[in-house]
């Protein structure tokens, strides 16, 4: 083989090698994203007066410990009695005890608050509150009115953050593991009430195809 062959086939091997080390680094920015839907939890609910939905969506690093956690809640209350969601809590479902969720950005002037007191449903172990302040004191008005939306950004940190899923912040040890506050209704009352996951259009859809297969596979 003659010197300009050896050299084609060595460049050609060296730009092989270096577009296979970028598509190594790039993958250490690419995340993993999963999303599920919630609502309230009306047997659970305090005092059947706060109603909500949202979503959760995590990003997961594919290396390292951290993780964004995104919650987003539109408080869907009777509009005739009013009402603000003025804070939420949930607990992280990780083999990490140290595990964090900071809160890095929102759209409300919510506080992110650690270890809180949620009464009557026990201590968690983040989420966003007005004045950082889960149970609440002075106005609710600037918490998410009837109709309104927030949505709110954290930062997870944790030792198994890559193998974290939306479903990690709503399901977890306890009885209940995510939580809405209510407060400013009309009849001057408050409300706390646990959430729930709920089917997506995405999940309700593999459903029913799944159960369309299996129709056409007895018929046949």
């Amino acid at each position: 083989m003659n010197k300009s062959v050896l050299a084609c086939v060595f460049r050609t091997q060296t730009s092989a090698s270096v577009v296979a080390a970028g598509i190594i680094l790039s993958g250490a920015s690419l995340a993993s994203a999963d999303i599920i839907n919630i609502q309230e939890n009306p047997a659970a609910s305090q005092n059947g007066l706060g109603l909500y939905t949202g979503t959760i969506e995590y990003n997961a690093a594919l290396f390292g410990n951290q993780g964004t956690l995104t919650i987003s809640l539109t408080n869907t209350s009777d509009p005739g009695n009013g009402g603000f969601l003025t804070g939420f809590l949930f607990n992280i479902n990780s083999a990490d005890a140290a595990a964090t969720a900071m809160l890095d950005s929102a759209t409300h002037p919510f506080d992110g608050v650690t270890d809180e007191m949620g009464n009557p449903f026990g201590t968690f172990d983040a989420g966003a509150a007005l004045n950082g302040n889960f149970l609440g004191n002075g106005n609710p008005s600037a918490g998410i009115g009837v109709g309104d939306t927030g949505v709110f950004e954290f930062i997870v940190t944790a030792s198994d953050a890559g193998s974290l899923s939306a479903n990690s912040f709503i399901s977890g040890p306890a009885q209940h593991n995510f939580i809405a506050r209510f407060r400013g209704f009309n009849d001057e009352d408050s409300d706390t009430v646990p959430g729930m996951q709920v089917p997506g259009p995405g999940a309700a859809a593999l459903l029913l195809l799944a159960g369309l297969t299996g129709i056409r596979r007895r018929r046949n």
